[in-house]
């Protein structure tokens, strides 16, 4: 969410495209390009109908649906599951009413509004939304929001990816009236409060073993701190200012030229943000990155690395496999949603750096002297 914004208009359905939700959950089988439709008695328990203003319910299959694809996706991060909220049920239902009934107005409709309830405007300033036309599996949604790639705002902070991979967020509901949809991210008032396990000292994206198709339209890669795994606010401060970005191709050490930095200290949005564009960058292709000079609360410079590997032919590398241990998106829907083991997160301090060039600088100095001999 973040500013106003919405990501992507839905495209025509693939006519050859079998339903989403009947095929097993494929995020890393297919490309779903914001083109999957859902048929009417998967997704509605009463049909909408933005003409009359109806806003209709949504099936349980539909919210599983949504809530299933949000909390596997997060697992790719090591982040813990969100629970589904009903209590929102209504509002966030009545938001995609609005949106839908004026071709989106975005975060701050108008009592003017065509179908406007005070319900619905509350859940369109609290949610991701999404503007399309026709049925749409919610997992395309999801994608949508987590690839942020169309952004109407600031496609460079992700506002959508932000709040999708939350380290603080406990809950989510999710309402859609063909095509437009509402996931409500923030303000769960009537809800009980808890801090959800937070193991993760940073949350990249594309991270380690990644499904090809939150990577589609090439979205802009970035990078928030977890420093504080109590309070989301004590992770707003000004990380990036020095920070600089390195993507080397692991097979043959080649830098690939990185661009369009932005950064933020998270003030008005979730956490901090770190994003740039990477050229050239490949599926099936393992890469690793580096943050740098990135200044912690403490006053002191860290830099932290990991690998990546946008994974299109569905063969994850051992070394990848062997260095992470990633949690992968499972093939079939029927199995139970894997728990979350986070991998072990690796940052480099500037005194572990500075270790490193001296004991090069030796080497180099006795292998100049073996030379000479």
């Amino acid at each position: 969410m973040g500013s106003p914004v919405i990501v992507a208009v839905v495209c025509a359905a693939i006519a050859c495209a079998p339903p989403a939700w009947a095929t097993p959950f494929s995020l890393f089988d297919r490309a779903y390009s914001h083109k999957v439709r859902a048929g009417e008695d998967f997704l509605y328990a009463s049909l909408p109908d933005p003409n009359v203003c109806i806003a209709g319910t949504l099936t349980q299959k539909a919210k599983d649906r949504a809530l299933e694809s949000m909390n596997r996706i997060r697992a790719l991060h090591g982040l813990a599951k969100v629970r589904y909220s009903s209590r929102y049920d209504r509002s966030v239902q009545e938001a995609a009413l609005i949106q839908a009934a004026n071709g989106y107005p975005g975060h701050y409709p108008k009592p003017s509004a065509r179908c406007y309830t005070a319900a619905g405007a509350e859940a369109s300033r609290t949610s991701n939304l999404y503007s399309g036309g026709g049925g749409v599996d919610p997992v395309v949604h999801m994608i949508g929001w987590t690839n942020d790639a169309r952004n109407r705002s600031t496609v460079a902070a992700a506002g959508h990816r932000r709040w999708v991979l939350n380290p603080f967020a406990t809950y989510m509901s999710y309402g859609q009236v063909e095509g437009y949809a509402a996931q409500k991210v923030f303000g769960f008032d009537r809800e009980s409060k808890f801090l959800p396990p937070i193991t993760v000292d940073y949350i990249a994206f594309p991270y380690e073993t990644y499904p090809f198709t939150l990577m589609a339209d090439d979205p802009p890669w970035s990078f928030s701190v977890v420093e504080d795994k109590k309070s989301l606010q004590g992770n707003r401060h000004p990380y990036f200012q020095l920070a600089t970005v390195r993507v080397t191709r692991v097979s043959d050490g080649t830098r690939l030229r990185v661009s369009h930095l932005y950064n933020d200290g998270g003030e008005k949005k979730v956490l901090n943000f770190l994003s740039w564009r990477v050229a050239g960058w490949e599926f099936d292709t393992l890469y690793q990155v580096e943050i740098r000079n990135v200044a912690m609360q403490s006053r002191k410079l860290q830099s932290f690395s990991y690998r990546v590997y946008i994974d299109r032919a569905g063969r994850q590398p051992e070394t990848a496999r062997e260095a992470r241990g990633q949690v992968r998106f499972e093939r079939d829907r029927e199995k139970p949603l894997p728990s979350v083991r986070p991998s072990r997160q690796r940052k480099i301090t500037r005194e572990a750096r500075e270790r490193e060039a001296r004991a090069a600088a030796r080497a180099a100095k006795r292998l100049g002297e073996y030379r000479k001999e």
